[in-house]
């Protein structure tokens, strides 16, 4: 779901991905692999040399978007942040 959430923030590149969630490469492949099966992204080339890929959301993606919100909503909601002391 971070993934996703990141995508929906403009993420589209491994690196970026990789920056913001702080995942060994290779798990952050499985999960982008699995996330394009799934038809949330679609992989597309935006370099032939080095090859290089980015990942945008589909029809499919977007539509999750607003889960995303309504479950950050409850989280706020009912688990608020506790303040230091």
């Amino acid at each position: 779901m971070l993934i996703l959430r990141d995508a929906g923030f403009g993420s589209t590149r491994f690196d970026q991905f990789e920056a913001s969630l702080g995942i060994a490469p290779n798990m952050l492949s499985r999960r982008l692999e699995t996330l394009v099966e799934a038809g949330m992204l679609e992989r597309q080339l935006y370099s032939e040399k080095p090859e290089r890929f980015e990942y945008l959301l589909t029809p499919r993606g977007r539509d999750f978007q607003p889960v995303l919100a309504a479950l950050k909503s409850f989280g706020e909601r009912h688990y608020p942040k506790r303040r230091a002391r």
